[in-house]
């Protein structure tokens, strides 16, 4: 795709012929894409077809497609994930055509997340739907679906609590991470 250039050292940097643009993908709850470019001109729509598996956050490249014209706005597509944002979800639990999946809460990602048959015991029996925190292991490309792993179960009848629990989840907080050392000098 001559987006990237390698150097003798084998050092790796983009290609400075490449007309890409850096960007970040934004998707509303309803289906629309835009890539809100990192030089902040105007945002460039992507087409579903055209997201090449990006999901809402992941930082890409986008190639011009298509020149806005009167009010509308630029067209492209993605060539390249630079980073992703995602990497747990809170998803409900299903078996879709005897396969066990993670159905995204977040409606701004368009994909499903094919679980392990481990995972078959986070299937709820009633009405009731469960919910889970599901952890990304590989993000899907080509052909290929996204696969991962229920990380733990989010109780929904936990009271304000439960519902603190799944807003920091949501929003990657909850990870515990370690403090930077320090020492206080007099």
């Amino acid at each position: 795709l001559n987006i990237i250039s390698t150097d003798e050292l084998g050092n790796i940097s983009l290609n400075p012929s490449n007309l890409s643009i850096k960007a970040k993908i934004r998707c509303s709850s309803k289906g629309y894409c835009f890539a809100v470019r990192e030089d902040g001109k105007e945002d460039i729509y992507i087409r579903e077809q055209h997201l090449n598996h990006a999901w809402h956050g992941d930082s890409v490249l986008i190639k011009l497609m298509k020149e806005a014209e009167r009010r509308k706005s630029p067209e492209g597509l993605v060539q390249c994930i630079l980073k992703r944002k995602t990497s747990n979800i809170i998803c409900i639990i299903k078996e879709v055509d005897s396969d066990i999946v993670g159905i995204p809460l977040d409606d701004r990602i368009l994909e499903v997340i094919k679980l392990p048959p481990k995972d078959r015991k986070y299937i709820s029996d009633g009405d009731v739907e469960n919910v889970a925190e599901v952890q990304i292991n590989k993000y899907p490309i080509a052909q290929y679906y996204s696969e991962g792993e229920v990380v733990r179960q989010l109780p929904l009848n936990n009271g304000y609590l439960g519902d603190i629990d799944i807003l920091l989840t949501k929003s990657n907080l909850q990870l515990e991470k370690p403090f930077p050392k320090a020492s206080i000098k007099e």
